[in-house]
């Protein structure tokens, strides 16, 4: 009996690593930087929203390292960096190539906002880049 059960358990945990793949649930995040944005055409920008508001738009081009983007994420964590809110952001499209998305929050929240471009990487694993715009902006400079 002993011998049966654990040819069973030896059959189950062969048969699960053998159908077991990365593309369950994993995505590779690359932060991107100031210089990154810049060569990229990345164009972040903060607009006054009122006194305690921001509006920030970020823009890209949708060629280049874009080319398969799928969707943008807005992504907020608290100050324990537990997660508040996640959300897809609608699209606009501009002008040829280039993609518009936007949203506004209060000041003291920005930084706890990361905006991630998601791309395709096909039926494999696919991956995000992460935009920071607490990283990109200067509130000081709003009125």
């Amino acid at each position: 009996m002993k011998t049966t059960l654990r040819k069973a358990l030896l059959m189950t945990t062969l048969l699960l690593g053998a159908v077991s793949s990365p593309c369950f649930g994993l995505i590779s995040i690359h932060e991107v930087t100031a210089e990154e944005a810049k060569e990229w055409k990345v164009e972040v920008r903060a607009l006054p929203a009122g006194p305690e508001d921001v509006r920030v738009e970020i823009e890209f081009s949708s060629e280049g390292q874009f080319h398969d983007f799928r969707r943008v994420d807005f992504r907020m964590h608290g100050d324990d960096g537990k997660m508040l809110a996640v959300l897809q952001l609608k699209e606009e499209r501009t002008k040829e190539g280039r993609v518009l998305v936007s949203f506004a929050t209060s000041r003291e929240n920005l930084g706890k906002i990361a905006v991630w471009v998601v791309s395709g990487g096909g039926a494999r694993v696919g991956g995000a880049y992460e935009i920071r715009p607490k990283d990109f902006v200067d509130l000081s400079k709003l009125k």
